[in-house]
């Protein structure tokens, strides 16, 4: 995880790939076995989440349009994430 902080808080041209399979910050999660989550709460909150901010797996967009649309959609992203198990450590959740 502190990796992928690094790299968002040091790359300037950074293309970030969206994904609806685990990903470089899920790979340490015991809830992984590498390509999906076993937890279907999580997947659930994750298909609402890549639907309230319109984006499709697939999609690469630069890191700083990745942050305007998280924040443009902050309210509904935390009403969506209320009560997950990893608000504590999450990016997005402490960082609107």
């Amino acid at each position: 995880m502190k990796q992928v902080v690094n790299k968002l808080n040091t790359s300037d041209n950074l293309w970030i790939k969206i994904t609806d399979t685990c990903d470089e910050i899920c790979v340490k999660c015991p809830n992984s076995n590498g390509e999906e989550c076993s937890k279907d709460h999580i997947k659930t909150m994750d298909s609402i989440i890549l639907k309230e901010l319109k984006l499709t797996p697939g999609d690469r967009l630069k890191k700083e349009d990745v942050f305007t649309t998280i924040k443009k959609h902050s309210q509904k992203l935390q009403k969506v994430c209320k009560g997950c198990e990893w608000q504590q450590v999450c990016l997005f959740y402490n960082n609107p």
